[in-house]
């Protein structure tokens, strides 16, 4: 019987290295496979807990370095935002100087054109015209920047409203680039006009300005069109010997053929319509500034005194009446009643 319990425990002796006695346990044998198996299972779970420490601690590691990577971007797009919005600021400036200039540009030439009596040309391209678009300073205002949801974080991204302004003036620009050929094209020509113009002003006036705009504002309300089309000249303004006779001619002859349609010249009142002795059927209309108009010589007349015309209207018809050699208009321009040299003020073309 003493030899059976023997077999039943187990006695586990630990001796220490010190003067104390020895230890000893006494287990069953049941009790072994179920410490063996708590031991396996402590191993397993802190092997298990181990793995899944150094997995974390990784992506602990992996996620302090992607926000590192991050800060450095947001740090850097940060600079990047902030310049571009002082770009957006330094390209606003230089749109809103550009277009005073151009305005400027503009506004000296319609002054001009209003001196000659020019009209504006109809623009052709797109308009570059101030228009209601953010100033410089309500630009700044604001980060300019914008928090975006993106994999699964917010990041900053440009402000749509910076955006908006960039293209805003990207598109300005591009229409003042586009509009400037056609200004120095029509300043060239108002350039040309300025001294066909400055060219038929008495000398003695150009170097006054006083004197030089009160001549060219008088020039600019002239009739300036031609009577007749075509219009060959056959006699000029001036002394010349006709019939044998040598005298002064006031006016221009236009060699045309029986029945050419007689413009008026420019917008007035007809004075007079009918027959004028040595003109013949003639026609005569006042106009604005002092000017008026005769056309002399006509087969036929198609308006009476009284009527408002405009230029370009047919007002009579050419012929050889009066004292003439052939069919031809005679074309008189007076200034305040002093008969003037018609080619002084007819446009060319």
């Amino acid at each position: 019987m003493q030899r059976t319990r023997k077999r039943d425990a187990l006695t586990i002796l630990l001796v220490p290295h010190s003067e104390r006695p020895p230890v000893s346990l006494r287990l069953p044998y049941w009790l072994v496979p179920l410490v063996s198996i708590g031991l396996v299972i402590v191993a397993v779970v802190a092997v298990v807990f181990a793995v899944q420490y150094y997995a974390m601690q990784h992506r602990v590691n992996e996620l302090l370095a992607e926000q590192a990577v991050e800060r450095v971007r947001q740090r850097e797009m940060r600079a990047t935002i902030l310049s571009q919005q002082d770009e957006v600021r330094s390209l606003s400036t230089q749109v809103e100087g550009f277009k005073a200039e151009l305005l400027s540009v503009r506004r000296l030439s319609d002054e001009i054109r209003d001196i000659l009596g020019i009209p504006a040309p109809t623009p052709a391209g797109p308009s570059t015209t101030p228009s209601q678009t953010p100033s410089p300073a309500s630009e700044s205002q604001g980060t300019g920047e914008t928090p975006v949801p993106m994999g699964g974080r917010l990041v900053l991204q440009p402000s749509s409203r910076s955006m908006r302004v960039a293209v805003e003036r990207g598109n300005e620009v591009v229409g003042m680039r586009s509009a400037v050929p056609a200004e120095m094209q029509s300043l060239q020509e108002l350039r040309q006009l300025v001294l066909e113009r400055l060219s038929r002003i008495q000398q003695d006036d150009r170097g006054n300005w006083e004197a030089l705009q009160r001549d060219l504002r008088q020039w600019a309300a002239a009739p300036h069109a031609w009577p007749v089309y075509p219009h060959p000249i056959t006699s000029e303004f001036g002394y010349r010997e006709f019939r044998g006779t040598y005298g002064f001619h006031y006016g221009i002859d236009l060699g045309v053929g029986y029945g050419t349609p007689v413009h008026a010249t420019k917008d007035g009142t007809v004075i007079s319509a009918g027959w004028q002795g040595t003109f013949g059927l003639a026609v005569e209309i006042a106009h604005d500034a002092g000017y008026s108009t005769l056309y002399a010589h006509n087969s036929v007349l198609r308006v009476k005194a009284g009527d408002r015309v405009k230029a370009g209207d047919v007002i009579a018809l050419s012929g050889s009446t009066g004292n003439s050699t052939g069919p031809h208009v005679h074309y008189e321009i007076h200034l305040y009643n002093t008969p003037v040299d018609p080619l002084r003020y007819i446009d060319e073309g």
